[in-house]
C-alpha cells in the first residue's frame, strides 16, 4: 500500500512539476470533444423541431423567391427573416379547400427585442397544444401572448405593455418603433420546448392595422396641429396634388419593403391536410407565379442533411485537433523525459525497476487524456445547459443539454484509445532508456 501511494505521488508530483504543459494538453483533447458534444445536442435539437413541425404543419405556402430552406427557417423556427409577402386570399382559399383540415395565418413583420412577433390567430395558438396562463384568443388588436421564454428573458407577465420595432430584431431592417401601437400581455405560454418559446404572438389584423400608414414612424416625421393648420391655410391651392404624391411615395416605399403588410397581406400559410397525396397535390397548385408552396417533410429532409454534413465536419476537425492534441502529449512527455533523466536514474539508483518506471510514464499519459475526456464531456454539456435559453433563440429550438449525439460516443472512446497509444509509446521510449549509463555518469 505505501508502495502504491508513494507511486501515485510520484506521478502527482511529476504532472505538478510541469503544470502549463499539462493544463494545455488536457484543454486541447477538452475543447475537440466539447464541440462534437455541442454540435450532436444542437443538431438532435433542430432534427427533432424539425420533424414535429413537419408533421404537423406539412404545407407551407409562402412568396415566390424564397428557398426551401429559408422558409423553414423563417416559418418554423423563426430565426431567419421572410423574403416576401402574399395575399390574404391565399389562407381563406386554402381554409376553404376540402382537403385542407386545418390553415393559419402568418404575419411576420416586426419585433421586441431579438424576439419576432408573429401575426397569426388564436386558432392557431390553440393548435399548439400548449398549457398557458392568462387568455390566448388574441380577440383584440392590442392583444398579445408571450412564449415562455420571452416572458422570462424581458421580465413580462399578464398585463405588461409593450411597443414592436418594425423588422426583424437584430437586424438593419430593424428601423423605427411602432410607438403608437401599444401591445397589452394578454396570456403566456408554457414552456414547450420547441420556437415558440422564443415568439411573441398577436393578431394578424394588429399587424395590418400598425403597417396601414398610422403609427408607422421612422420614415416621415410628425407636425405639431399648429404647423398643421398654418400650412393647410399657405398651401390650401396644392394640398390635394401633395397628398397625391405622399400617398405615391408611401405605396413605393412599401411595395419594396417586405415588413410592410397592410391591405390584406400575409408572410406565409400553414396548412394541415388529411394524407400526404393531397399535400403533393396543394403543392403543385399552389406552386404559381407569386407564390411558393413547400412539401415541409421534403424539405426537412433536405435541410437535415446540411446540418447532417456541417456536424461530419464539425467531427472531422475534432478529429484533426485530437490528433495534434495527442501529438502535443507525446511531444511534451518525451521532452520531459528527456528532461528528467537524472530523475529517473536516480529512481533506478533507489532500486525502481525499469518496468516500474516505464509504468510510471505510461500512468502519466493517460492521467492528462483522461482528463481531457472528462473535462470534454462536461464542457460539452454543462455549457448548453447554462445557456439553453440564449441557443434555443438562435436555432429556434429547445436544447436537451444532456443528449448524447451520434458521433460522441466515438469521439471519447477515439481519444481514450488515441491516449492509450501515446502512452504505450512513451513507455516503450522509457523502458528503452539506458539509466543505468546515466547514474554512472551521477
Amino acid at each position: 500500500m505505501r508502495k502504491m501511494n508513494a507511486f501515485f505521488t510520484l506521478v502527482i508530483a511529476s504532472l505538478k512539476g510541469r503544470l502549463f504543459a499539462t493544463v494545455v494538453s488536457v484543454l486541447a483533447v477538452a475543447v475537440a470533444l466539447a464541440v462534437v458534444a455541442v454540435t450532436g445536442i444542437v443538431s438532435f435539437a433542430i432534427a427533432k423541431q424539425a420533424f414535429e413541425s413537419g408533421r404537423k404543419y406539412p404545407l407551407i405556402v409562402a412568396a415566390e423567391g424564397a428557398s426551401e430552406t429559408q422558409i423553414i427557417l423563417s416559418t418554423i423556427f423563426h430565426i431567419d427573416k421572410p423574403r416576401g409577402k402574399i395575399p390574404f386570399e391565399t389562407y381563406e382559399t386554402l381554409k376553404k379547400d376540402p382537403r385542407v383540415t386545418a390553415a393559419f395565418p402568418v404575419a411576420a413583420a416586426d419585433s421586441v427585442g431579438v424576439f419576432p412577433i408573429i401575426g397569426t390567430n388564436g386558432d392557431f395558438l390553440k393548435d399548439l397544444g400548449a398549457t398557458y396562463r392568462g387568455d390566448i384568443a388574441l380577440a383584440d388588436s392590442h392583444d398579445a401572448v408571450l412564449g415562455a421564454t420571452v416572458a422570462r428573458q424581458l421580465l413580462m407577465d399578464i398585463g405588461a405593455q409593450f411597443t414592436g420595432t418594425h423588422g426583424m430584431g437584430g437586424s438593419a431592417d430593424a428601423a423605427h418603433e411602432h410607438a403608437d401601437h401599444t401591445y397589452v400581455v394578454k396570456g403566456v405560454l408554457d414552456p414547450t420546448g420547441g420556437p415558440e418559446d422564443a415568439a411573441v404572438y398577436t393578431s394578424y389584423k394588429a399587424v395590418w392595422e400598425i403597417h396601414g400608414g398610422k403609427g408607422h414612424k421612422g420614415h416621415k416625421g410628425h407636425k405639431g396641429q399648429g404647423e398643421e393648420e398654418e400650412e393647410h391655410e399657405d398651401h390650401e391651392d396644392h394640398e390635394d396634388h401633395e397628398d397625391h404624391e405622399d400617398h405615391h411615395d408611401h405605396e413605393a416605399d412599401h411595395d419594396h419593403d417586405r415588413y410592410h403588410l397592410s391591405d390584406g397581406m400575409l408572410t406565409a400559410v400553414l396548412a394541415r391536410t388529411g394524407n400526404p397525396v393531397q399535400v403533393f397535390e396543394l403543392q403543385q397548385e399552389y406552386s404559381r407565379p407569386g407564390l411558393t408552396a413547400v412539401n415541409t417533410a421534403g424539405a426537412v429532409r433536405s435541410f437535415q442533411k446540411y446540418f447532417n454534413t456541417a456536424g461530419l465536419v464539425a467531427t472531422f476537425f475534432a478529429g484533426l485537433t485530437l490528433l495534434i492534441a495527442a501529438a502535443l502529449i507525446l511531444a511534451i512527455t518525451l521532452m520531459a523525459l528527456d528532461a528528467r533523466r537524472r530523475e529517473l536514474a536516480l529512481l533506478r539508483i533507489l532500486g525502481i525497476g525499469r518496468g516500474t518506471i516505464a509504468l510510471l510514464i505510461m500512468l502519466e499519459t493517460l492521467i492528462v487524456t483522461v482528463a481531457g475526456v472528462v473535462l470534454g464531456f462536461l464542457l460539452g454539456h454543462l455549457i448548453p445547459a447554462l445557456f439553453a435559453d440564449r441557443i434555443g433563440v438562435l436555432i429556434g429550438a429547445s436544447i436537451e443539454p444532456w443528449h448524447i449525439g451520434a458521433n460522441e460516443p466515438a469521439a471519447l472512446l477515439g481519444a481514450l484509445l488515441l491516449g492509450q497509444v501515446v502512452a504505450l509509446i512513451a513507455m516503450l521510449r522509457a523502458y528503452r532508456m539506458n539509466l543505468v549509463e546515466e547514474s554512472a555518469k551521477n
